[in-house]
């Protein structure tokens, strides 16, 4: 899959429907086309996934690796 792609592409990758996507690219949860295209940037689509489920900078201070750290936290929060 391209980097930059369209939202069809994009929301395919995500493993969104496509009308999902949209909404969630309306909301702000993802980020919109590059301005002055209607192309879409997996890196930056990727991130805000890593945002909205936590695993953006967990690891740090943390030993392993930001999926462990998010792990172990889902799994002590299930816990309780």
């Amino acid at each position: 899959m391209p980097r930059l792609c369209t939202e069809k592409q994009a929301s395919d990758e995500l493993g969104l429907d496509l009308s999902v996507f949209r909404h969630w690219v309306r909301a702000g949860r993802l980020p919109p086309p590059l301005e002055g295209t209607d192309r879409f940037d997996l890196k930056a689509c990727h991130a805000a996934l890593d945002r909205l489920s936590g695993l953006d900078g967990i690891a740090g201070g943390h030993s392993g690796n930001a999926l462990d750290a998010w792990l172990n936290r889902r799994e002590a929060s299930h816990a309780r």
